[in-house]
């Protein structure tokens, strides 16, 4: 693309010289007299006067025909040796400078771009005006929009004048470069190789540093030591030589390993060198070469780091909070300092402990939180023992093997069946109805990093107390086999009849982390052979305090009660041809003084027994049972299951027992 520029005053001699050239036109077209026939007057004859005035009169025509103007000479300049079109460009265009001589007699003009070597024009620009313009811009872009071949141009100027009255112009100007190529950098590092000293290394590294450049001059370049953490280490810089030198390269650099600060290269640790070369249009390219700096001995003992426990769970419980590691420093009394990093895979590091000689623990614990205080994610992790001799030995690095931080619960399942226990042995029912049964209880646990360790199984009696349990280590295999219970307590007591059993479970993984699933199950009524006769147990209907009444009580009590009888309009609806025989028992208050629990016993413990005797009998009438089948009795608290004195359990002794007979 072309951009052109004119100056700001324009020539005003135009008009002046316009009207001497129309002049000597008129002149030039007078015509020679008619009779002269065009024939030349002999020598020494005598010239009419009218000839004589003829010659005058062409003569002063002659003079009044205007002279050739003097040439003035024409210029065209490029004002930089070469460009690249680019944003990131020192210098993004060429101007072209047009000078054109006598130029208010231009009849046209026309200014054109092309390669060195007279290739076609890439870009022109022409004009029939007297005023062209004193400049023109070219971005590099050639007519067509599209970015012109790197290469060298030169601009070409051609002028012709109004009436030929000057010769045509065509001048070139100087060539000029159309870059886009960087230049090569060359960097030799001698040696690559670095033998560390406390002070640094022993030899320096002489830097041999050169270029190839492209089409542009060589203008600057940098050289810098970057670290093994990517940072910048050393650095030097400076113009380039004069290309008319000698030699055109700038003198060799020399490094004694040391950073800008004076700090000294590490042994065992890769550094780099990176020469950056720009030329004068603003192109910039880059070199590196590999420095190693060699290792220093190793130490001859190995340091350690190893966990105390194949995990931990840091919830606060007291139980495995913290992760304890034995530390091993190799050779202690060339320790400089150390690092303890405590990694996640995933995540990487989470937190650091550090120190420096003498401070050298055998042991150091970790709460599992991380550098920020925040708590680590659960997960995988290892540590690493990082230790730094200084000088004396290569640094050692030391790793444990994986452990575990685990917060969450193991998953538990609880199963069992059937829903209605009715236990007993077999046979034990009139007419032999009834095998006898067993609760089967099933467990099914998972854990996603800890082992499971154990398991526990609690049978919760209607008072809130255990009254079996079952436990174990969890199979290493993963599967527990399902519990069968027959109803028998740990102290050999069956359950009783018509009641709700808690049952509660646990698992536990190898950090102390448990989980809970609850259950509850119903016992059936149970009929227990005695002697010639059945005994069914019920002591599960409540009665208000020191009455019979069974309903007046809080709902769900009264609902329990409910349905506890009509589990026993039931069963003895199975049993048609026996007859029902209902004794009712009470706890005595005063069952640590003879002389009150006597007439307790007589005066309210006997006839409130029967009372609710009879209440429930009625209660069964209203269910279907034939009430001449059945019989009542009060027995008061003559017939204990437990001591009264047993706050704790004799609430058992609160029932109405009921006798199957024939």
């Amino acid at each position: 693309m072309i951009r052109m520029r004119y100056p700001r005053s324009k020539l005003l001699s135009v008009l002046a010289l316009g009207a001497a050239l129309a002049l000597g036109a008129c002149a030039s077209k007078q015509a020679a007299p008619a009779d002269s026939g065009g024939a030349e007057p002999r020598a020494g004859a005598e010239v009419a006067p009218a000839a004589v005035e003829d010659r005058g009169a062409a003569t002063s025509a002659a003079a009044a025909r205007p002279q050739a103007p003097k040439t003035e000479p024409s210029s065209l300049e490029s004002d930089v040796e070469g460009f690249w079109p680019s944003p990131e460009s020192r210098v993004k265009s060429v101007a072209i400078s047009a000078k054109l001589g006598n130029a208010a007699l231009l009849r046209s003009w026309k200014i054109e771009i092309a390669p060195v070597g007279g290739a076609a024009a890439l870009v022109s620009f022409a004009g029939t005006d007297r005023d062209p313009p004193a400049a023109v811009s070219w971005d590099g872009r050639a007519q067509d929009g599209k970015l012109a071949a790197e290469g060298r141009y030169e601009a070409l100027l051609s002028a012709s004048y109004a009436e030929d009255i000057l010769p045509p112009v065509s001048i070139r100007s100087r060539a000029f470069a159309l870059s886009v190529s960087p230049p090569e950098p060359i960097l030799v590092a001698d040696p690559a190789r670095l033998e560390p000293s406390s002070s640094g290394i022993k030899a320096p590294v002489s830097f041999g540093i050169d270029a190839r450049p492209a089409l542009g001059r060589l203008d600057s370049w940098r050289l810098d030591i970057v670290g093994p953490d990517g940072k910048l280490f050393r650095s030097f810089e400076g113009p380039w030589t004069d290309p008319g030198a000698v030699t055109a390269a700038p003198p060799p650099v020399s490094w004694d390993g040391l950073s800008a600060s004076g700090a000294p290269v590490q042994a065992g640790r890769r550094y780099s060198a990176l020469l950056s070369v720009r030329d004068a249009y603003g192109h910039a390219a880059s070199t590196q070469v590999a420095l190693v700096v060699a290792d220093l001995p190793y130490a001859s003992e190995r340091s350690s780091v190893e966990p105390w426990t194949s995990g931990f769970s840091p919830n606060g419980d007291k139980v495995m909070d913290g992760m304890d590691f034995s530390l091993g420093f190799g050779q202690r009394a060339s320790v400089r300092s150390w690092r303890l990093e405590i990694a996640q895979a995933e995540k990487g590091i989470v937190r650091v402990f550090r120190g420096a000689a003498p401070d050298l623990p055998s042991s150091i614990s970790w709460d599992g939180t991380s550098s920020s205080g925040a708590a680590a994610p659960e997960g995988r992790y290892f540590a690493t023992l990082n230790v730094d001799y200084g000088s004396s030995f290569s640094p050692a690095v030391a790793r444990s093997p994986v452990f575990i931080l685990d917060l969450t619960p193991p998953e538990l399942r609880l199963s069992y069946s059937p829903a209605l226990f009715a236990p007993g042995p077999a046979g034990a029912t009139p007419g032999s109805e009834g095998e006898g049964s067993t609760l089967a209880i099933g467990l099914e646990a998972s854990s996603e990093l800890a082992r499971l360790a154990d398991w526990s199984v609690e049978i919760i009696d209607p008072g809130e107390r255990v009254f079996a349990r079952f436990d174990g280590a969890w199979p290493p295999s993963g599967g527990l086999e399902p519990l069968s219970w027959d109803g028998i307590g740990s102290d050999g007591a069956l359950v009783e009849s018509a009641e709700v059993y808690g049952i509660v479970a646990r698992v536990r993984d190898e950090l102390g982390n448990s989980a809970l699933a609850k259950g509850k199950v119903e016992t059936d009524i149970l009929v227990v052979r005695d002697g010639d006769r059945y005994r069914v147990d019920v002591a599960s209907i409540v009665f208000k305090g020191y009455t019979d009444n069974y309903q007046d009580l809080p709902a769900e009590q009264a609902a329990q009660n409910r349905l506890t009888l009509d589990r026993l309009a039931a069963k003895f609806a199975k049993f048609p041809g026996y007859r029902i025989r209902l004794i009712g028992h009470a706890v005595m208050i005063n069952w640590d003084d003879p002389n009150l629990g006597k007439p307790e016993q007589a005066k309210v413990l006997v006839p409130l027994s029967k009372s609710r005797a009879a209440a429930i009998a009625k209660a069964l009438a209203a269910r279907g049972i034939d009430a001449k089948r059945m019989s009542i009795e009060g027995v008061g608290a003559s017939r204990q299951v437990v001591p009264d004195s047993d706050i704790v359990n004799r609430w058992k002794n609160r029932r109405v027992e009921f006798y199957l007979e024939k």
